[in-house]
């Protein structure tokens, strides 16, 4: 398994692009590979300021299907 942990600010104007260009990058073919091989899984976990969890999972249910091997959490950061 390997995980992308990315922080986003649901504000700004620029993430949801920025994020859907780093998965799109993260879920080549042999871009990660680990001892080799390619992982099984590969995880964009995204966090996201309290309060942006909702905008932020509506952007990842659209956009999962795009991606063949990547799989999108969102998660709300916490102090």
């Amino acid at each position: 398994m390997v995980v992308s942990l990315k922080t986003v600010d649901t504000n700004g104007s620029t993430w949801q692009e920025r994020m859907a260009q780093h998965a799109s990058e993260f879920d080549k073919p042999n871009k990660v590979l680990v001892d080799g091989q390619k992982p099984s899984v590969k995880i964009l976990d995204i966090r996201v300021q309290p309060g942006g969890f909702s905008e932020a999972q509506s952007w990842a249910d659209a956009v999962q299907s795009n991606f063949k091997d990547v799989q999108i959490v969102i998660n709300e950061f916490r102090q």
